[in-house]
């Protein structure tokens, strides 16, 4: 399935570091195995979005963007979880929503470093990964659903 699907994602080095080691695992199974670094990530982000809020930073700049970050992090978290409930159920449409969703909001997140003042944290790294990763979900979970949504 990497063959297929990396080639199409945004970030296709990082997709053939993830897929190819599962070699001919069947889709169902590189589904959750996908979502699962979605929503270890998701989490992840959030923990270290949540720590920068709670440092009170006198930049209310960075506070603001902590705070959406957060926000955008629980919401792409939320999400997961219930693509979660939905693979679980075979409901392959509803996980790849979650999966763009959470792609979605990690971008938002992201789009919050392109104003001054600079990012001393590793927050924005963070973003792009869930982005990156929820990407990578987003295709597995499409070819499952038989939508191939980028073409």
């Amino acid at each position: 399935m990497a063959s297929t699907i990396c080639p199409k994602t945004r970030n296709s080095s990082l997709c053939w570091r993830l897929l190819k080691p599962m070699g001919n695992m069947d889709g169902p199974k590189l589904a959750n195995y996908t979502l699962s670094l979605s929503l270890t990530t998701a989490v992840e982000a959030l923990r270290h979005a949540r720590q920068l809020e709670a440092t009170n930073t006198t930049d209310p700049q960075l506070n603001k963007r902590y705070s959406e970050c957060s926000r955008r992090f629980n919401s792409a978290m939320e999400g997961l979880e219930q693509g979660k409930e939905a693979l679980a159920t075979g409901g392959y449409v509803v996980l790849t929503f979650a999966n763009m969703a959470s792609q979605s909001e990690a971008d938002e997140c992201l789009g919050y470093f392109k104003q001054p003042p600079s990012e001393p944290s590793s927050l924005p790294e963070k973003a792009k990964d869930l982005g990156d990763i929820s990407d990578i979900a987003a295709w597995v979970s499409s070819i499952l659903a038989g939508d191939d949504y980028g073409t």
